[in-house]
């Protein structure tokens, strides 16, 4: 027997058979001498031999299998006796008490594997035929990595353009940024001629009002020197100084009018030269701005064109593995047809939905235990109840779960999962796993053990199991066991009702599996 240390009962009875004679050889070498009576005895003394081993076999109960376990109890020896026989152990056994522990009431649900955060790939640049594609559906990639490169010929082109454009545009500002400053000078040059015209007319002024007060000088001088003559105290050749300078003042006055009036014509002209310097130097501002703003505009346009051409590689915008492949080399992207999609940090979830009445024992942060039907593999105990959805359906009166997942390359989204949703915790009794044995009819025994070390079949009512179900993991015990009773573990598959068994450590029963 594979796994197990099995050891048959001493016989009581030897049959004949076993040591080298037959039932018919023996009692026919008796009764030889007499021939017709020694055949007669010979054939009763062969059918008492077949009926007696038919009894001994038939004696026998065969060891219960359990239906869930692919291990078989092994033949029984022709020469082995019924337990009844002998009180010598059968088997080799391991035993663990009944003990308290915290047990998981769930809530079941089924439902589909689905991405966290599914991030659509689409590209920036229209109209360009994918040149290369680099990553395939299951890769993993990172923030920033290439995925795909498109053909940007076109764009190389047009990037050149531009850029001559731009030289352009800044040596044209250049010139204008020239003409202003030619322009600036001319205004000052303007403005310094006008502040001559008026520091000139200013003199002028000065020289008017010294002309009037010589006149008036030179006319009382003249009105006096008149009377004189009148009187016949000068001669008419002093009068006759007097009037010339008297006129020679008036005319200086006169003059000094004219020299002001020719300086505020200079400073008009002046002013008007330095409105047009003002206006050409405004007109070659007006230049340089408009070449600044060529300037700008072709810098864009070669910005653009570099933003275009690092749109070319399409990039990865986050961490994940690549869920979907649409992309093929020689398609002509289109702003509306993703090229990818990635699942981002290879983060999953489980959508799980449960009816209306069952919301209240559910909580966020509750863990769950997730399963599948199709990958007896996929047993993961450590998913996380995220989000319960905030509606209701109205038609089917279930609201969505959504679960998450840890990392496991088994998982793939659209998978069909089943969750066991813990509701409460509770304490109650454990058993191992492996020593609870599943019947036909589906119900379960254990093996209890009492203090002779006889196995005796009770019937239990179990409950969910801790850790899955396998072996190391443990299963609840709802009813038939008390904390402390003793069962049997290694071997249960093996024993009989009433069977005395040898106990032994699980480190023998292991090194007996090994051997």
């Amino acid at each position: 027997m594979t796994g197990q240390a099995y050891s048959e009962a001493p016989t009581a009875v030897t049959p004949r058979s076993e040591q080298g004679e037959t039932w018919e050889n023996v009692d026919l070498d008796k009764d030889q001498k007499t021939a017709s009576s020694g055949k007669g005895i010979g054939k009763i003394a062969l059918g008492l031999a077949i009926g007696l081993a038919i009894g001994i076999f038939a004696g026998r109960t065969p060891p219960q299998t359990n239906p869930r376990s692919r291990s078989v109890a092994p033949a029984m020896s022709s020469a082995a006796q019924p337990a009844a026989i002998t009180t010598a152990p059968s088997q080799t056994v391991t035993s663990a008490p009944v003990e308290t522990g915290t047990i998981a009431r769930t809530i079941s649900a089924t439902g589909t594997v689905a991405a966290y955060d599914l991030l659509p790939l689409l590209p920036q640049a229209n109209g360009l035929q994918i040149e290369r594609v680099l990553v395939d559906e299951g890769d993993v990639v990172v923030a920033g990595q290439v995925m795909a490169v498109l053909d940007d010929d076109v764009l190389q082109a047009q990037q050149s353009q531009a850029i001559a454009a731009l030289e352009s545009a800044k040596a044209n500002l250049l010139e204008r940024q020239a003409a202003v400053t030619q322009a600036e000078a001319a205004v000052a040059q303007a403005l310094s001629a006008q502040a001559e015209e008026e520091a000139e007319k200013e003199q002028e002024i000065a020289s008017l009002a010294q002309a009037r007060v010589d006149k008036a000088q030179a006319d009382r001088e003249q009105a006096r020197y008149e009377k004189l003559a009148t009187d016949g105290a000068i001669s008419l050749q002093e009068l006759e100084n007097r009037r010339t300078t008297a006129s020679s003042a008036a005319e200086a006055v006169r003059v000094a009018r004219a020299n002001i009036s020719s300086a505020q014509a200079k400073i008009q002209s002046a002013q008007a030269n330095v409105s047009s310097a003002k206006a050409r130097l405004g007109s070659a501002k007006a230049a340089v701005s408009s070449a600044e703003a060529n300037v700008r505009s072709a810098q864009a346009s070669v910005q653009q064109l570099r933003t275009q051409l690092a749109q070319t590689e399409v990039r990865a915008p986050a961490g994940g593995i690549v869920a979907e492949r649409i992309a093929r080399r020689g398609d002509v992207t289109n702003g509306s047809q993703k090229l990818f999609s990635i699942i981002a940090d290879n983060a999953l979830e489980l959508q799980v939905q449960i009816p209306e009445t069952q919301l209240s024992r559910v909580q966020v942060g509750v863990p769950v235990e997730i399963t599948s039907d199709a990958d007896a593999r996929i047993s993961l105990p450590s998913g996380i109840v995220r989000s319960i959805a905030p509606l209701v359906d109205a038609t089917t009166r279930q609201a969505t779960l959504k679960i998450d997942l840890p990392s496991d390359p088994l998982l793939r989204p659209g998978m069909f999962l089943r969750a066991a949703i813990t509701s409460q915790t509770v304490e109650g009794l454990t058993v191992p796993y492996e020593a609870v044995q599943w019947q036909v009819d589906g119900e379960a025994i254990v093996y209890l053990l009492d203090g002779d070390n006889v196995a005796r079949s009770q019937q239990v009512e179990v409950g969910n199991s801790i850790g899955g179900a396998g072996q190391g993991s443990r299963i609840e015990i709802k009813q038939g066991l008390k904390k402390g009773d003793r069962v049997i573990v290694a071997g249960a598959g093996f024993v009989k009702d009433g069977e005395r068994v040898k106990v032994v450590p699980e480190a023998s029963v292991n090194q007996s599996k090994e051997l």
